[in-house]
């Protein structure tokens, strides 16, 4: 149980992180947006990794507590869900953008 609560802890601190970016990113022309997009997709990708080892270890766990740690489990890869779909919105942002800079000669949108 306490390997479980390790690996949620670490989940909610990759989803903290991710959902700093999305924060910076929410603004236009924030600066660094590139390494921005990087760092909230590797964000994501550590967040799915440590849910499948919560899923993982949840196989180990009695079958009293078994369901409230599978409920935990729903509701964080649900939040992730979203999360990845904000990410999704505001990364095609910052490609149009660029290409609407980059059609505009370098000028600004």
């Amino acid at each position: 149980m306490a390997l479980f609560e390790a690996y949620e802890d670490q989940l909610k601190a990759s989803i903290k992180d991710l959902e700093d970016k999305l924060e910076r990113l929410q603004k236009p022309h924030a600066e660094g947006e590139d390494a921005l997009v990087r760092g909230a997709n590797q964000d994501v990708e550590e967040a799915e990794e440590v849910l499948m080892k919560m899923e993982m270890e949840i196989r180990s766990v009695k079958s009293d507590t078994k369901a409230k740690l599978q409920s935990k489990v729903r509701l964080h890869k649900d939040h992730l869900r979203e999360t990845k779909e904000t990410l999704r919105l505001r990364t095609a942002r910052v490609e149009e953008t660029a290409n609407r800079s980059s059609l505009l000669g370098g000028r600004g949108g």
